[in-house]
């Protein structure tokens, strides 16, 4: 209840964990509530890696309905996944159209120079559109940064996209290409493979889980590497420099499904055997 009137229901699991992280994200206003002089400067106070999604709707109006169930259903809590999304709305006056003057924007101040900080929701105004079309908008053509969950293979056909391709970058190990010059190598294949997401990751930057989802726990060659619907895909060590046209017919390969992907494995325990005994296996240590 807010202001003594019900906003909304829980109907999540009846665990402590989930039920606080639910209450946590609704004890404060979940959206501000600005006006259209303030939308700027709310914008330039997101953080980085975050978004600012604003809805420019009429009070009590149909989409300002939907937009808050929206917000319910899709921005708030676990169910925002990896995304940093902070929420507002701005009012539209009185005169304006309900339908035809209402708005909805994605901020993405954080996006590189090469793709639009701002984009605007031109769908049917529906909760789910709404939160899948954000969520999608969410992801740079090529990014710099690597996070396991929100590339992971469900994730990304939750969102529309069909695989993900990870460069591991370096300019201090041999055989890795520097970040610059992955990012200019990989730009016209983001283009042609615009229904793939691109990552060119720093190798300091990955951690060992992050390295075992790849497939480069035991060495940083292949350096790309390619995950679709749950199958990854490693490019193999090439005997010449990489080049835009190497990687684009490796990845052409792996669409046609001519390429054998690579098994994947959970990560070794530290210990293979427990206390009562039991041995613990996995793809890498199984014999």
């Amino acid at each position: 209840y807010v202001r003594g009137k019900r906003w909304s229901s829980y109907h999540g699991p009846t665990t402590a964990d989930k039920i606080v992280d639910w209450l946590a994200h609704r004890e404060l206003q979940a959206v501000s509530m600005i006006e259209e002089s303030e939308v700027d400067a709310y914008v330039n106070g997101t953080e980085e890696g975050g978004f600012a999604l604003v809805a420019r709707v009429k009070a009590k109006s149909p989409r300002s309905k939907v937009f808050w169930s929206a917000v319910e259903d899709g921005f708030l809590g676990a169910v925002a996944g990896p995304f940093r999304f902070r929420l507002a709305s701005a009012p539209l006056p009185a005169s304006a159209d309900a339908n035809r003057d209402s708005s909805l924007t994605l901020y993405r101040p954080s996006f590189p120079a090469s793709e639009p900080k701002m984009v605007k929701y031109s769908g049917k105004w529906h909760e789910l559109d709404i939160v899948k079309w954000a969520k999608k908008k969410a992801y740079p053509s090529i990014s710099l940064t690597y996070d396991a969950e929100m590339y992971s293979s469900g994730l990304l056909s939750q969102v529309g996209y069909d695989a993900s391709v990870v460069a591991v970058t370096s300019g201090e190990r041999e055989g890795l290409v520097a970040q610059a010059e992955m990012v200019e190598l990989l730009r016209p294949l983001a283009k042609k493979f615009s229904s793939w997401r691109f990552v060119c990751a720093e190798l300091s930057s990955l951690d060992v889980a992050a390295l075992a989802t790849l497939g480069l726990i035991n060495d940083t060659t292949p350096v790309i590497s390619v995950i679709v619907e749950r199958r990854r895909h490693l490019m193999p060590e090439q005997k010449v420099p990489l080049s835009t046209k190497s990687v684009g017919r490796f990845l052409y390969e792996v669409k046609a499904r001519t390429v054998q992907p690579t098994f994947r494995s959970a990560l070794a325990p530290e210990r293979a055997v427990d206390e009562h005994g039991i041995v613990t296996l996995t793809g890498d240590t199984f014999e």
